[in-house]
């Protein structure tokens, strides 16, 4: 069963219960070792750093600055989306600065260190068909914006204003600095620059990029997800990037719903491993598929509650709820776990209308019947004693 959140697109649920068996070495799934730090420039802004930061911007100059900057984010972005339509593909979602909208017309503020000045893109394929070309037309289109609407701006510079000149002059320092540094090869945690996946694209690199959004595009879709698809070199070769854990989390999925939960504990302890690169979304899906692995497939619930804890109680509610029902389950308390369940239903009705909320009651749907229906580990245990 696939649980989608109104904080992430894809969240795989580990609904059967099963026997107890001996753990494989994961050492970060067992809490053996504790998780990396998260990424530096996703921690939050402390209240006070906003202080200061909104009495520099009472001052016009550091405002109008700022606004700039945005305006050249916006430009970026905007032309990764341009070129990325007129290329077949789909909008996913777009962040300019602590805003950010995707697919389904929701606006998301995230106020910490990376998204001040900062912006990304995502858009997904609609087919198959020369994916290549069309994402590497996708990655041009934001440093190409920017060049040009740079050119653009030094042809219509006021001359007459020496204070709008001198906005326009930062306008167009800034649009030269993001668009050809923006096409230079490199990576700065987990984020790959437009340069360096122009670079991957043109080699076999690129693949494992084009692989995940791919696969992302079909789970909209709802279509199947076949195994061969996850090549394993995508899970094998860690490159520094997000991609890489994207890849064992592909791994993982697939490895537990075949029932290959020693294999898909690997994939999992993998991806826990490099949570540092990706950002503070995935890493609390992250824990909450540790938790729901060691209650459901391991019935280490005392772990798993531990792992639980470990979250961030104001991310992914809906799968955080669901988790702990599980859990629950797990621990043989099916009233509460019933409730916890009732708890989720509240939250999905809240959910505007859409794909995303009918996936949400969809899985709530199918999460009662099998905590309602299903024995729980001790009933299983004990039937299984007196049926040897």
């Amino acid at each position: 069963m696939t649980l989608l959140t109104p904080d992430s697109t894809e969240a795989s649920v580990a609904v059967p219960i099963e026997p107890q068996r001996e753990a494989s070495l994961t050492p970060y799934l067992d809490r053996e070792l504790p998780l990396p730090a998260p990424n530096w420039s996703y921690r939050r802004i402390r209240p006070w750093q906003t202080a200061l930061i909104l009495g520099a911007f009472l001052l016009r100059t550091p405002f109008e600055i700022y606004l700039l900057v945005l305006a050249v984010t916006l430009v970026h972005e905007l032309g990764h989306c341009l070129a990325g339509l007129t290329a077949g593909l789909e909008l996913d979602r777009v962040r300019v600065g602590p805003v950010e909208l995707d697919s389904y017309k929701r606006l998301k503020w995230e106020w910490n260190r990376g998204t001040i000045v900062g912006g990304h893109a995502l858009m997904l394929p609609k087919s198959k068909s020369a994916l290549r070309a069309r994402f590497a037309a996708f990655v041009a289109g934001g440093p190409v914006a920017n060049i040009t609407c740079g050119l653009i701006v030094i042809q219509m510079m006021p001359a007459q204003n020496a204070h709008f000149m001198g906005l326009a002059q930062i306008f167009v320092a800034c649009s030269f600095v993001v668009g050809v540094g923006n096409l230079i090869p490199f990576r700065r945690y987990g984020v790959s620059s437009d340069g360096m996946k122009l670079l991957q694209l043109l080699s076999n690199n690129g693949q494992r990029w084009i692989f995940l959004l791919s696969r992302q595009a079909a789970l909209r879709r709802a279509e199947s997800i076949r195994e061969e698809e996850v090549d394993p070199v995508f899970v094998a070769q860690s490159d520094g990037s997000s991609d890489y854990v994207g890849a064992n989390w592909a791994a993982y999925t697939l490895a537990d719903g075949k029932g290959n939960y020693d294999q898909a504990a690997k994939y999992l302890d993998t991806c826990l491993a490099k949570c540092s690169t990706v950002t503070p979304d995935v890493r609390e899906e992250l824990i909450l598929a540790a938790a729901r692995f060691q209650a459901t497939r391991r019935r280490k619930n005392e772990i798993a509650r531990q792992w639980l804890n470990s979250g961030n109680k104001t991310k992914s509610r809906i799968n955080r709820g669901a988790t702990e029902a599980l859990i629950l389950f797990s621990e043989g308390e099916v009233e509460d776990a019933l409730a916890k369940v009732d708890e989720v239903s509240k939250l999905v009705s809240q959910l505007p209308s859409g794909r995303l909320k009918t996936l949400q009651e969809e899985a709530s749907r199918q999460l009662r019947e099998i905590i309602g229906n299903r024995p729980t580990p001790c009933e299983a245990a004990d039937n299984t004693s007196q049926n040897p």
